[in-house]
């Protein structure tokens, strides 16, 4: 994975204008829905696609057009990278790339599937179908499974930020 580092602070530069603003779109719009949202409202529905649209539009990208750690082949989680990983945790020596650590895609991927879930069977209430096999639970089960990744991935980030002192939240906000 080939990146620019910024060696005045010892940040990686790398995430496209894509990533970063479906990344930061997408934390909104799901947080809209969680929060602030009637549930079942034309709103809520409106939300719901407008992030399914986006996710799709991330994964479209990381799969063609992205380069470096934006592609989605630049984080494929294995044995070999979580190894180096907790190597730099346990010596605080981080690596001068950017991208997803490989507990971070796995989030990321578990973060897409659970979105995903939401978008299924927010559509699938709606159905006859979905009326009756009790669809609604299935949605809420997807709902409350996306906000515990979503919890989980902003204590990594925040804490693996704080422990390797490397800015991962100002990665994502600028280039």
């Amino acid at each position: 994975m080939i990146t620019k580092v910024n060696a005045t602070d010892n940040t990686a530069i790398g995430w496209d204008w894509l990533v970063r603003t479906a990344h930061w779109s997408v934390a909104a719009l799901f947080l809209t829905n969680y929060f602030l949202t009637e549930k079942g409202s034309e709103n809520h529905e409106y939300v719901g696609w407008a992030l399914s649209g986006l996710v799709v539009t991330r994964l479209l990208w990381g799969l063609s057009l992205a380069t470096g750690p934006n592609r989605l082949s630049a984080f494929v989680p294995n044995l070999a990278s979580a190894k180096q990983h907790l190597t730099e945790l346990k010596t605080r020596q981080p690596e001068k790339d950017v991208g997803h650590n490989p507990f971070g895609a796995i989030a990321i991927y578990l973060l897409w599937i659970g979105l995903f879930s939401i978008v299924l069977t927010g559509w699938g209430m709606d159905t006859d179908w979905g009326f009756d096999n009790d669809v609604d639970q299935w949605h809420e089960l997807a709902v409350d499974f996306t906000f515990a990744v979503v919890c989980l991935h902003v204590s990594a980030v925040v804490s693996v930020s704080l422990w390797l002192r490397k800015n991962l939240i100002r990665a994502m906000i600028v280039p």
